[in-house]
């Protein structure tokens, strides 16, 4: 099932009870199934998707429910069933994710903590103090909407990302920037700076 960016339609690879196949993402709620490997009653079958780059499994379900072994492996991307007679239907959640950091400028009087929430996710109150930056912060892939909370006597005076390119609109009044987060780990992270003065 094709969970926050990743597109429908994608191609995902797995392995199970010894045979390779692809599985297109589908939409939710239901995804897209494909028939696997047909394997005898009783036995135990460990299913795994080969995770590509900047993807994460976010969830494992398993019908009928009691045919789970051990708990699903969201890490690893796999899940062992005992079967049954009939059909065991495995899905399997995708989502894109990637990292960003949020720098507050230390621009001249500008002294305390400021508070950002991060939208899709409701993530927040993100609390970084001027001149310095948050930890790495795990994100959906993709435009990211970066909100500051007001504070009395400081206006947000600037906003700009590194690498550049990721900058989208930056609305000095609303106190919002809109950046691009691409799929990956810290190495391909987002590193937004904005910068506030003291209202004059």
């Amino acid at each position: 099932m094709a969970g926050p960016g990743v597109e429908v339609g994608t191609p995902f690879t797995f392995t199970a009870g010894g045979t390779t196949f692809s599985v297109p993402a589908g939409p939710e709620p239901d995804g897209t199934c494909v028939i696997g490997p047909r394997v005898p009653i009783d036995s135990t079958v460990t299913v795994v998707e080969k995770i590509p780059p900047g993807v994460t499994v976010s969830n494992i379900t398993v019908l009928p429910t009691g045919q789970v072994t051990g708990g699903p492996n969201l890490a690893a991307g796999s899940v062992n069933i005992a079967l049954g007679s009939g059909v065991t239907e495995v899905t399997f959640t995708n989502k894109r994710t990637g990292y960003l950091e949020i720098c507050k400028n230390s621009a001249e009087g500008v002294k305390g903590d400021f508070s950002f929430t991060v939208n899709p996710g409701s993530l927040g109150p993100i609390v970084v103090a001027a001149g310095t930056c948050s930890p790495a912060i795990e994100v959906d892939a993709g435009e990211v909407l970066i909100s500051e909370q007001q504070i009395d006597g400081y206006v947000m005076a600037d906003c700009y990302t590194f690498p550049a390119s990721r900058q989208g609109a930056c609305n000095l009044e609303d106190l919002t920037s809109i950046v691009t987060v691409a799929p990956g780990d810290v190495s391909t992270q987002t590193v937004v700076f904005i910068t506030n003065r003291r209202r004059k």
